[in-house]
């Protein structure tokens, strides 16, 4: 199946939510674990499982790119990761169309343990002092739990207030008929 193409107004509306995830990064704020969220990755994966088209990878590299700068990671790793898991969700969006929203959850938190673990692995292939695995659980479990805010901030941004409530009171069983 070949991704829908972005238009101008999401390419824009994700640019500006990508500048915010990396604001995001520099406020000192964590989840009670001690580890702030990766809030970039949490916008990927939400704004794919909504369905609408992610900008080209070579933006999405810039992006990440940008956001290994200001958040201290290894350059290049953070984007690596980010474009991979890009182009994963995207070919999971053709059989997640009609999946429940636990599923899409637990299968974002798998291939972000996934992406965590393979930045690990390179990092040690390297001799390069990465994070300890207890802080990259807690970085993972962060990330992961985030990823409801997000998803539920793009979807009332997508759908806007009455659009949300009409679903939470059946209103999709009536306009489906």
């Amino acid at each position: 199946m070949i991704p829908p193409r972005p238009r101008h107004g999401e390419i824009v509306l994700f640019l500006s939510a990508a500048v915010l995830a990396i604001a995001c990064s520099l406020v000192p704020f964590d989840l009670g674990g001690g580890v702030a969220p990766d809030v970039l990755a949490s916008l990927v994966a939400a704004w794919v499982f909504l369905g609408v088209a992610l900008p080209p990878l070579p933006v999405l590299a810039v992006i990440g790119l940008v956001a290994d700068v200001f958040s201290s990671r290894p350059i290049g790793l953070g984007a690596l990761g980010l474009v991979v898991a890009a182009g994963l969700l995207e070919r999971m969006r053709a059989t997640s169309s009609g999946t429940p929203f636990l599923l899409k959850w637990i299968a974002f938190a798998v291939l972000w343990a996934g992406i965590l673990a393979a930045q690990f692995l390179i990092l040690a292939l390297f001799l390069i002092d990465g994070p300890r695995p207890i802080d990259l659980a807690r970085y993972w479990l962060s990330t992961v739990l985030f990823f409801h805010i997000v998803l539920g901030t793009l979807h009332v941004v997508r759908h806007g207030w009455r659009g949300v409530a009409g679903r939470w009171k059946g209103g999709h069983r009536e306009a489906a008929r």
